[in-house]
């Protein structure tokens, strides 16, 4: 059973809802691994942010640009990446390392680049040790890089297997370099285009190097969704929950395969794909289409909640093992709590604090115009828990409009906060149309008359004779729930 989900919010007295002046940057760290991958079209590419901001990039595609219409530089720029830690190549294909130049010389540093060595007859592969120069460092089987080696739950990048596992092949998928990258509960496998077939050349090394992964939450799914990948073996011993698939719009080797997606949802495997590719159609009961970059954000938490997201989706998991935390966080509303004048366009801060016995893992931000009876509108989600976030106030009227600040920890478990429910509207224009003052903006003000009836006073902005049009009406709205400032003219 699902926790349950407890909604915090606070109360914003405004004449419209609120948007945000600008969309959080991925990269920064929010205390939750972040796994996304990138958009290279037909090709592979997956950018990984440990909880504490070290970055490693696995593979990062071809050259030219894909679907989303957003260059793989652009795309790590965009996430705020100026400097790698690792990089680690699966093999030395061109769809895999095209762009590998490219990202160097797009003014994006690295400390090391981990490869099975051997050498290739490419162009490609020339280019990329090149450049590599003398970073390039040979990986070994069960090697770990540890990342954030000073926090309590360290992020660990494992070697399972490489060049062919002993299986003597020349075949380069075959000889892919596999990666399983854990974080307490947490696992996924990047193993490039692994093979686990004889067909098309290569070999099934696939069913030696399952019983070393073992079992992972999320599997980047071999060869872009290959008939030669994926097989029942390899799906039986690591038995993911997503796979994500990395695959380029009207490729000529028909990726995605009936094949392997019949395997993988024989499996119970619901796959996520980068772009549509050239092969089966997406089932809509098991796969899901982004156009774009697939974000996997996790937890090290046994249990814990886990989340898959691209266009269009938004998706939980859980880890393997029992999650023994049961006490959810706690949140406060700083602002906005009530009585505040915010105008359209203009542009506020939502403040919170909140904490928890052992960590904010996400906080969401969203609004409702019909006095938080639902809150449809999404402001901002796996915003960091920095306590701060800036919005622009939209022309979106609403007499009960209303933010929820809800804080998730990583076991699932939400917080509560609540604010006032103003019945008031604090920002009007008017036209003469309407015998509304022209350009002018309602700055309301509270009076009273004798026996304590509240009076609503509206100034215009920009009328030069104010004080001779000054209005007075009881507070109300009318029944399209509008400012009703019924005018009386002195």
């Amino acid at each position: 059973m699902p926790p349950k989900r407890l909604l915090g919010a606070a109360l914003l007295a405004v004449a419209c809802c609120l948007l945000p002046c600008a969309p959080a940057q991925a990269v920064t760290p929010n205390g939750r691994l972040q796994l996304i991958h990138l958009d290279v079209g037909q090709g592979d590419g997956t950018l990984l942010i440990t909880p504490l901001g070290q970055t490693a990039l696995f593979d990062e595609g071809p050259g030219g640009t894909p679907a989303s219409g957003v260059t793989v530089v652009n795309q790590l720029k965009a996430l705020g990446v100026t400097h790698l830690d690792h990089h680690f190549t699966s093999h030395y294909h061109s769809d895999h390392i095209g762009n590998f130049t490219s990202v160097l010389s797009g003014g994006i540093a690295l400390d090391y680049g981990w490869d099975r060595a051997q050498s290739y007859t490419t162009t490609t592969y020339t280019n990329y040790v090149s450049a590599l120069g003398a970073r390039r460092r040979t990986m070994v089987k069960n090697q770990i890089i540890t990342l954030d080696s000073l926090s309590a739950h360290p992020v660990y990048l494992k070697c399972v297997d490489l060049a062919g596992a002993g299986v003597a092949t020349s075949d380069e998928n075959s000889l892919s370099l596999v990666v399983k990258v854990s974080y307490g509960e947490f696992d996924e496998v990047i193993g490039g285009d692994l093979t686990g077939s004889t067909g098309g050349g290569g070999a099934d090394v696939e069913s030696i190097i399952g019983a070393e992964v073992g079992q992972v939450e999320v599997y980047k799914v071999h060869h872009h969704g290959s008939r030669y990948s994926s097989n029942t073996t390899w799906l039986n011993a690591i038995r993911p929950k997503v796979g994500v698939i990395e695959c380029g719009n009207g490729n000529s080797y028909g990726h995605p395969t009936l094949e392997a997606l019949t395997r993988l949802h024989a499996a119970g495997v619901r796959t996520y794909w980068t772009e549509t590719g050239a092969g089966a159609a997406p089932d809509p009961a098991w796969d899901k289409v982004a156009l774009g970059q697939i974000t996997v954000s996790a937890t090290w938490q046994p249990g814990g909640i886990d989340s898959v997201s691209g266009n269009g989706f938004a998706d939980v998991f859980t880890n393997s093992g029992t999650n023994g935390d049961t006490t959810p966080p706690v949140v406060a509303i700083g602002s906005p709590v009530g009585g505040e004048n915010w105008s359209i366009g203009s542009v506020h801060p939502i403040t919170w604090s909140a904490t928890d016995n052992i960590g904010v893992a996400e906080v969401d931000l969203s609004y409702s115009t019909d006095g938080g009876v639902t809150f449809p509108n999404v402001i901002a989600n796996n915003v960091p828990n920095t306590g701060s976030y800036n919005w622009m106030t939209p022309a979106v009227p609403s007499a009960a409009a209303r933010v929820r600040v809800l804080v998730r920890d990583a076991a699932g478990n939400l917080a509560a906060g609540f604010g006032d429910l103003f019945g008031r509207c604090h920002a009007c224009l008017y036209d003469h149309a309407q015998r509304r003052l022209p350009r002018g903006r309602c700055v309301r003000e509270r009076q009273f008359r004798r026996g304590g009836d509240e009076l609503h006073i509206c100034r215009p902005a920009r009328e030069p004779d104010a004080e001779r049009q000054l209005r007075r009406q009881p507070a109300g709205f009318d029944a399209a729930g509008r400012c009703d400032h019924r005018p009386r003219w002195r």
